[in-house]
């Protein structure tokens, strides 16, 4: 049995607040979408705050389909802060920072020194990140963790090959 030490859930409600105060966003789409009113077309999108929370919540997705959209906006969000080092420029940081903290919600025993720890390790993180969600699949409305490939996924883990994981079972949403 795997143990948890810490979680983190983002409230997507508040992607708009992260991807106003960093400028937008580019996402790459292989066919055109619309959601909320808006349309995307094929290839990369630059999205504001309002059109990112459309992107993320297009309702004609499946609920596999959004949490792959939501995926894909938070590597945007992520290469953004990367690739254009906006956690370099006090003030913009201090944008993003709060924007991203409006989103976050983490277990009461996670200790500010243990996020600042973990916010320093992941700024020295280099080279190509893979990105991975529990697996899960839909009954009667809940959704349910598939415990057949979750199993997998514990193991890469536990055994540091969650890239190998992704690479074999690259569409878990």
């Amino acid at each position: 049995m795997c143990r948890f030490n810490h979680y983190a859930r983002m409230d997507f409600a508040h992607v708009d607040r992260v991807v106003s105060a960093m400028g937008g966003v580019n996402v790459t789409l292989p066919d055109v979408a619309s959601s909320f009113g808006h349309v995307f077309h094929i290839g990369v999108n630059h999205l504001n705050g309002f059109q990112a929370l459309a992107y993320a919540r297009q309702t004609s997705l499946t609920q596999e389909g959004r949490v792959l959209r939501q995926q894909s906006l938070m590597r945007a969000v992520i290469r953004k802060i990367e690739f254009q080092h906006l956690l370099t420029n006090p003030l913009t940081m201090n944008r993003v920072l709060n924007a991203l903290i409006s989103m976050l919600t983490v277990d009461s025993n996670f200790t500010n020194s243990e996020i600042e720890h973990l916010a320093k390790e992941v700024r020295d993180l280099t080279g190509s990140t893979d990105y991975v969600t529990a697996p899960v699949h839909m009954r009667a409305g809940l959704v349910l963790l598939d415990r057949a490939i979750s199993r997998q996924l514990w193991a890469a883990i536990r055994q540091d090959s969650i890239s190998e994981f992704a690479r074999r079972l690259p569409l878990q949403p």
